[in-house]
């Protein structure tokens, strides 16, 4: 099995942790501008190559998972994107948007099931996004 990958994004993920705060919150933004202009541009490898360093220096930004995971909806890849938008329900501090990220990407997949699991914890854990579920239920 070839690690070269693991070990250039585990080196990456170090350095990144090395970052002082006030860099790394300068780092963070311009990579999600960056990413973002890209997508507007529908350069959807660019700006996942950017998006993905954005993902290793701030996992925990719920902008980094989305954004990235568009990138690759953009370039049909939806089961990446459906990867992706799960990763980032798990690592992502606030992940409500990634939640309904992936159930609308499951709703492209058809798989359901899934989706409405998926909405139902999201229902169940934050009421006031009663609002968004009520609209993705509808598209089911």
């Amino acid at each position: 099995m070839d690690t070269t990958n693991i070990e250039e994004l585990l080196s990456l993920t170090r350095a990144a942790r090395s970052i002082d705060a006030a860099d790394k919150m300068r780092a963070v933004e311009g990579l999600y501008a960056t990413g973002h202009w890209l997508l507007h541009q529908e350069r959807f490898k660019d700006a996942a190559d950017v998006l993905r360093a954005m993902c290793i220096v701030a996992p925990e930004d719920e902008r980094a998972w989305i954004a990235l995971g568009m990138a690759h909806e953009g370039a049909e890849q939806i089961e990446v994107a459906r990867e992706i938008y799960a990763a980032g329900c798990t690592l992502a501090k606030d992940n409500v948007r990634c939640s309904v990220a992936l159930v609308r990407v499951l709703r492209k997949l058809e798989h359901h099931d899934e989706a409405t699991t998926i909405l139902d914890q999201i229902e169940t854990a934050d009421m006031e996004l009663g609002a968004i579920v009520a609209h993705e239920r509808r598209a089911l």
